[in-house]
């Protein structure tokens, strides 16, 4: 029992520690990327799935700024100069809306209110959201105390369409007719007062539209989905038009309002709009005028999920305000690189020029080359470096398997495992036409991710493997540098959850051995020290942890720059991000943190400099072994339940979290 004791707490000395989760905001591209000739003007957005967006005056500035919800989570925001240039502006505090959003004044002091569903589904709003107090949130008020609630997948709209100097609401129902609460109260103090569930008569089936003004009021049996209602002055004749986008429509539906400001009459026009160059996407589009009042532009947000590129359309009046005529500009007004969902990427010099390219896998399968150029840029215009594959959800990686001096191309794929082609090129001309069996029964599960290293020195790349599962496989070359033969290490393996994990190796602590880094689903970035001598090298419990918010995190290269270091990476979007990193040294002490009696029998006691909220004990094989809600700098725990062995404690305080060792003896 003593020698157990013994060999023990020499183990515990020899891997204390501590890790830290800290925050990792994305920041703007130093790289500029170009398409051929033309430069692109927001390389580093992420992408576009499905983005709900509006312009709207958000600083106060008298210029239009552009905010967007994409897959109804992740905030994009973009601020527009007196000349109206939009600057994007990563990592900005995330607002709290839930669904849909519209940004309004409500309140008359000519701010910008956010509007948005609670958890419940209430209507709420956050007066003086973006200059004020973003925690005051109140129920959108209805008459006499009514709750206002409208479809959650829809998007609604507030507009004056009496222009009496007040905003009604407007929202979209499952049937395919359009709610309306009128603003009885006034421009300072809005109090809503239901009026009906078909708004002008107007009712939108599959491929039938109905305009019956005696139906007002009557709801019809729900036909489909979502929709987005948006109403807007559009010959400028006084009266407001109608624009409903369908989530089973490629288009938008047109209804001309031929009444008066208090008698609306709705005429429906068509779902060809405009007339000349008309909509056509996959469905489910939500449109806003914006720019100048004497000329306003059109935008088309494309909500549907399968249309994950071409989704934010711009088109510009090439007629009068009166007399408009609008023709399509592009189908990509953000200018942005987008290869469509899931992309992950890998930084690595392919043709051998000394400058690292960027190699793109994604849900489609392709694989595409950016070719690094010098003056820091990037171009698109190289294409796919293979053809033809019939893969899904490739994430390409780069690594000299037959020790030819040439880099062989690897990816990982949805459900075929490896896929590895040999460079049968040039230093100068990669070529990538034969598969070979390198990597062939490895058993890496679905949406596997690869990335190679030579963690133990020999000469020969050894390879981690992460899955749609959450787990971690590593295998070791135990052939050659020419003959590779890779062995799964199983003893070494450990799943961390949040599934598909992406790793990368990079030197994080610049102490010259390769870390091993894994983005999450959820946008976590985990960071595990790896040294030489080490058995397994790389332990199940990370060193460091950071919240990124960027959903799917793929991490593809960590480059050094003007004495920063910067993470670029692949999203759940489709896109291409830069995330701004500060590695620490790697921890020594425990200064921030203890566990003691350490070591101890049953009674454990954890000090922090910061109040805990919860304390979460893993054992060696990373399972987690107990939990506790904890408050205070110091909590105690009784563990005489547990068998001998070392432990570890993940102290959540607020945004960060530590974990230290602690040795349990009998």
């Amino acid at each position: 029992m003593d020698a157990l004791k013994t060999s023990l707490l020499l183990v515990f000395l020899f891997v204390h520690g501590i890790a830290i989760s800290q925050t990792m905001r994305p920041v703007l591209s130093p790289w500029i990327f170009i398409n051929g000739k033309d430069t692109l003007s927001f390389p580093e957005t992420g992408g576009l799935n499905s983005p709900r967006f509006q312009f709207a005056d958000l600083n106060s500035d008298g210029t239009d700024d552009l905010f967007i919800l994409d897959n109804q989570s992740e905030q994009l925001l973009f601020l527009s100069d007196s000349s109206g240039q939009l600057t994007f502006k990563p990592g900005h505090p995330s607002f709290p809306i839930i669904n849909w959003f519209l940004f309004a004044d409500l309140d008359g002091d000519t701010q910008p209110d956010l509007i948005t569903q609670n958890n419940a589904g209430d209507c709420v709003w956050f007066p003086f959201f973006t200059s004020g107090n973003p925690d005051e949130v109140r129920l959108l008020p209805g008459e006499n105390g009514t709750t206002i609630r409208t479809d959650p997948l829809s998007q609604p709209h507030l507009a004056d369409v009496d222009l009496d100097g007040d905003l009604d609401f407007f929202g979209g129902l499952p049937e395919g007719s359009i709610l309306h609460w009128e603003n009885t109260g006034s421009k300072t103090e809005p109090i809503f007062t239901f009026r009906t569930l078909q708004f002008g008569g107007i009712l939108v089936l599959q491929d039938t539209v109905i305009v019956r003004p005696d139906r007002m009021g009557k709801p019809a049996n729900p036909q489909h989905g979502a929709s987005a209602v948006y109403l807007f002055d559009y010959e400028n004749d006084g009266l407001t038009d109608v624009f409903f986008g369908d989530f089973l429509s490629s288009g938008i539906y047109r209804f001309k309002n031929t009444g008066s400001l208090t008698q609306p009459v709705f005429s429906y026009q068509s779902d060809a709009f405009p007339v000349w160059d008309p909509i056509e996407t996959p469905g489910y589009n939500q449109v806003q005028f914006a720019g100048p009042d004497s000329l306003p532009d059109l935008f088309v947000g494309v909500n549907i999920s399968t249309a994950s590129r071409d989704n934010f359309l711009h088109y510009r009046n090439y007629g009068t305000r009166t007399e408009p005529d609008y023709f399509l500009e592009t189908k990509n007004y953000l200018d942005s690189p987008d290869w469509g969902r899931h992309s992950r990427i890998s930084l690595a010099d392919i043709n051998l020029d000394g400058l690292p390219d960027l190699i793109v896998g994604s849900q489609s399968g392709q694989i595409n080359l950016l070719t690094a150029k010098t003056g820091d840029r990037y171009d698109l215009s190289a294409g796919p470096l293979v053809t033809g594959t019939g893969l899904f959800e490739t994430s390409p990686v780069v690594a000299d398997l037959n020790g030819d001096g040439l880099p062989d191309l690897i990816s990982g794929t949805l459900n075929q495992g490896l896929v590895a082609w040999e460079n049968t090129g040039s230093a100068g001309q990669p070529l990538f036409l034969n598969q070979r069996s390198w990597l062939t029964g490895l058993g890496t599960g679905n949406v596997a991710h690869p990335s190679f290293t030579d963690w133990d020195s020999d000469g020969d790349a050894d390879l981690v493997v992460g899955n749609a599962s959450g787990d971690i496989h590593f295998y070791e070359n135990q052939g050659s540098s020419t003959q590779p033969s890779f062995i799964r290490l199983i003893n070494w393996s450990f799943s961390i959850g949040e599934g598909p994990v992406s790793p990368h190796f990079a030197d994080w602590d610049r102490n010259g051995f390769p870390d091993l880094l894994v983005g999450t689903s959820s946008g976590e970035l985990k960071i595990y020290f790896g040294a030489s001598g080490k058995s397994p090298v790389y332990q199940p419990i990370p060193d460091l942890e950071y919240n990124t918010g960027v959903r799917r995190l793929a991490p593809g290269g960590l480059v050094l720059q003007e004495n920063r270091s910067l993470l670029v990476a692949g999203t759940e979007r489709g896109g291409l991000m830069v995330l701004q990193a500060f590695p620490p040294e790697p921890p020594q002490d425990l200064s921030s943190a203890r566990v003691y009696p350490n070591p101890g029998t049953s009674h454990f006691t954890v000090q922090t400099a910061r109040s805990m909220d919860e304390i979460s004990i893993y054992n060696l094989l990373g399972q987690r072994t107990d939990r506790f809600q904890a408050s205070g700098t110091t909590f105690s725990f009784r563990f005489d339940h547990r068998a001998a062995g070392l432990y570890f404690a993940r102290i959540r305080m607020g945004d960060q979290v530590i974990s230290c060792r602690f040795l349990v003896i009998r």
